[in-house]
């Protein structure tokens, strides 16, 4: 294969049609009913084609959809601007999910171009490109109306060319890391811990580069261009617009996101299907004694299981769950690359350090701080757990699972790893899909 020109391009464009083709067929034949809080998205990004501004006022067409006013605004502001351009008058349904389909695209090939900043071998990212594109939940989820498309792009945008800042520390690099960063934020609060991220890894970068650091050499001191002007102040704007989000948030509620019945009455909020559940199992939690909740480290492997399932399968307003059986192969796989990264972890570069080190902090965040908290506050394991809340750092952990998994092995062995986990990969997706999803999960005539 090797001696075929251009041989991974060649594949890596199949594997991306593959995918469209994938998609375009998930969005003309799913029902709305499917995918999660998709109506909601539309509803939104339809109130939002009505208005000029950036936000929306609470009001009765929203109250079931929570404080809209106080949430990241950016992706159903856009969508509406594009509504507007429908000039095809196509169902909004059917136009705002190829909108998405495009955005993952795209998603998919900066997760290329960012595999292939991480390593010179050629295997590696093509084996990511079909990891990534072949993930049950990822690939269906990239066909429908959800802010996730757009909050993934900018995370994977971002991670690009900050590890391309990283590599060769040139400033415009990380001025658009830092420019799709607080875009993301203002498209979805999960975004919130990448920036985080990014400070520390920046800080750990600067200890470990410390005696060669050279104040003039890594930030450019040349006289004002046009570019920097601009990236300057693009870049206030995007902080002043989060800060007009989350600083005034945390002023008036001391929160991130304000709970619903701090913006709303409870009468309001109730009228969100979501709200009533979540109403009701906090009621019952308060009936609970503290020692009877799980403690962290034993509400972990719940966490972990119930994370995989609705990661390797579907997770929407319908469930579609592989048997433990059905996920063994994969678990197998994951095996095989956690104890082949044991084996070489003395040997490690920095960048792919920085990788694990963005997917450790991110996943402790979302365990800890996210899930684990729902838990306590409802006595309830799955409360706001599902897999595509791991999404913006899906992408340096698919590219981490194929460098262990095929980095520095012999031809044969990188050819039947390579095999095996592309069918493993192939068959459960859309084959598994078509397999078990009944008449419900069409668009009925």
């Amino acid at each position: 294969m090797e001696k075929i020109k251009n041989w991974d391009s060649i594949i890596f464009v199949v594997a991306l049609a593959y995918f469209i083709l994938r998609l375009c067929f998930l969005a003309v034949n799913i029902s709305t009913q499917i995918p999660p809080d998709e109506l909601t998205h539309i509803q939104l990004s339809l109130l939002y084609s009505l208005q000029s501004g950036w936000t929306i006022p609470d009001s009765a067409q929203t109250y079931h959809m929570g404080p809209v006013s106080r949430f990241p605004w950016l992706y159903h502001w856009l969508l509406g601007r594009c509504h507007d351009i429908n000039l095809f008058q196509i169902s909004p349904i059917i136009f705002f999910r190829f909108i998405n389909i495009a955005l993952s695209v795209i998603t998919v090939i900066f997760s290329y171009k960012f595999f292939r900043l991480l390593t010179t071998d050629k295997w590696i990212p093509i084996l990511g490109v079909i990891v990534l594109t072949n993930i049950p939940m990822y690939s269906f989820l990239s066909a429908f109306v959800s802010y996730d498309n757009l909050a993934n792009l900018f995370a994977i945008i971002s991670f690009y060319y900050f590890f391309l800042y990283l590599k060769n520390y040139q400033a415009k690099h990380l001025g658009i890391a830092a420019v799709c960063s607080l875009l993301g934020t203002l498209t979805k609060h999960s975004s919130l811990p990448l920036l985080l991220i990014f400070a520390v890894i920046l800080l750990m970068d600067f200890w470990y580069r410390r005696q060669g650091f050279s104040f003039p050499n890594r930030f450019s001191l040349s006289p004002w261009t046009p570019a920097k002007v601009t990236a300057t102040v693009l870049i206030l704007i995007l902080v002043g617009l989060n800060l007009n989000l989350y600083a005034v948030n945390f002023l008036r509620y001391k929160r991130a996101l304000p709970s619903c019945t701090q913006v709303l009455t409870h009468e309001q909020c109730s009228q969100g299907k979501n709200f009533r559940i979540y109403d009701q199992l906090g009621e019952q939690a308060k009936k609970i004694p503290k020692s009877e909740f799980l403690k962290p480290l034993d509400y972990f492997s719940q966490w972990n299981m119930l994370l995989e399932g609705s990661i390797l399968g579907i997770m929407g307003h319908r469930l579609m769950y592989k048997t433990p059986m059905e996920i063994l192969p994969y678990n197998i796989l994951i095996l095989l690359s956690f104890l082949f990264m044991l084996y070489r972890f003395k040997d490690q570069k920095r960048l792919i350090n920085y990788c694990a080190i963005s997917v450790v902090l991110y996943a402790f965040i979302l365990f800890y701080f996210v899930n684990y908290k729902s838990y306590l506050k409802t006595a309830y394991p799955p409360a706001g757990l599902q897999g595509r809340y791991l999404f913006p750092v899906i992408y340096p952990l698919v590219f981490l699972f194929s460098y262990f998994l095929l980095n520095n092995f012999q031809k044969i062995l990188r050819v039947v790893l390579f095999l095996g986990v592309t069918v493993v990969l192939l068959w459960g997706d859309l084959p598994y899909f078509l397999k078990h999803a009944d008449s419900s999960w069409y668009i009925q005539p």
